[in-house]
């Protein structure tokens, strides 16, 4: 009984982990960038929109409870970044790597990074 106990309490701290942080974020030195940012089974999606030019990506990758490293799937050009949460309320983007489309550029350099705060659950 115990060992049950155990699984079961270790499997809803794992859950409640992973799913603090799904919610709608904003851009801290942006105010017009907003994410939606969901988790299911070790996966991150991040959708990204700006709200005054009305572009928008997604990007995805594998998440540990605490950060993960996202690509672009769908979205101008192809942007690298580390999501890092420092608490259910605020995270760190950091750039790895950004190749704009034509015409375009990349509002962070790769090496660059920008804090988004939780909004709404």
């Amino acid at each position: 009984m115990k060992s049950l106990t155990f699984i079961l309490f270790s499997f809803m701290v794992a859950s409640m982990a992973t799913a603090e942080v799904d919610g709608i974020w904003q851009e801290s030195t942006s105010p017009d960038t907003f994410y939606s940012i969901q988790t299911h089974d070790g996966v991150i999606v991040v959708i990204e929109l700006n709200a005054d030019s009305g572009i928008w990506a997604a990007l995805q990758g594998p998440f540990d409870g605490s950060e993960a490293d996202i690509a672009v799937v769908i979205g101008p050009g192809q942007i690298t970044s580390k999501i890092s949460f420092a608490s259910e309320t605020e995270a760190t983007i950091t750039v790895f790597s950004c190749q704009a489309d034509p015409g375009a550029s990349c509002e962070t350099q790769p090496g660059g990074s920008f804090t988004i705060q939780k909004v709404f659950k």
